[in-house]
């Protein structure tokens, strides 16, 4: 799946019906970022949220999830430059944005009536937890049979194990029972 197909400039409730937007958020809802992710191990919280994620939906619609997401992500994202006349494009801002919709759609909504707000956010550096976007990387490897590791030496051999072992810890989940 290529990741950059995904990317919207508009998403109103028309762009996937408003049950995919609002099942989104009950979703987001259910995850609890925030709350999950602010341990020191993130990495052991996020292998937990993906259990608990596999457990409770089909691949199809976390891969759904993923798409709304991007969208709205990307519609902030386009609003900030829009409102900022394109001075915030850094990682610091992209991770604040990710983190924004992992607190819901009343946050959501918030930072698109004021935007300044992520932009002030976003300068408080390590306030939050992991990108929420990551959480959609595994199962998105998933769909497509694993992680294309082909261009990272001996990282991509310690990503290609880890992805082995997250499948084998997801046996008898939504995700693998198809």
């Amino acid at each position: 799946m290529n990741l950059s197909r995904l990317y919207g400039t508009n998403i109103t409730s028309s762009s996937f019906g408003s049950s995919s937007v609002n099942s989104f958020w009950k979703f987001v809802d259910n995850v609890q970022w925030p709350k999950s992710c602010a341990k020191k191990d993130t990495s052991c919280a996020m292998n937990q949220l993906r259990k608990k994620i596999a457990t409770n939906y089909k691949l199809d619609d976390i891969l759904r999830f993923q798409r709304v997401f991007l969208r709205l992500h990307r519609k902030l994202q386009e609003h900030i430059q829009t409102v900022f006349k394109g001075r915030y494009v850094q990682d610091s801002i992209i991770d604040a944005i990710s983190h924004v919709i992992s607190r819901g759609k009343k946050a959501y909504q918030t930072a698109m009536k004021s935007p300044k707000l992520v932009i002030k956010f976003s300068e408080q550096v390590g306030s939050f937890p992991s990108n929420f976007g990551y959480l959609f990387h595994f199962f998105d490897d998933y769909a497509m049979g694993g992680p294309d590791t082909s261009r990272l030496g001996s990282f991509g051999k310690k990503a290609k194990q880890d992805f082995v072992k997250t499948v084998r810890s997801l046996k008898g989940t939504k995700v693998t029972d198809k």
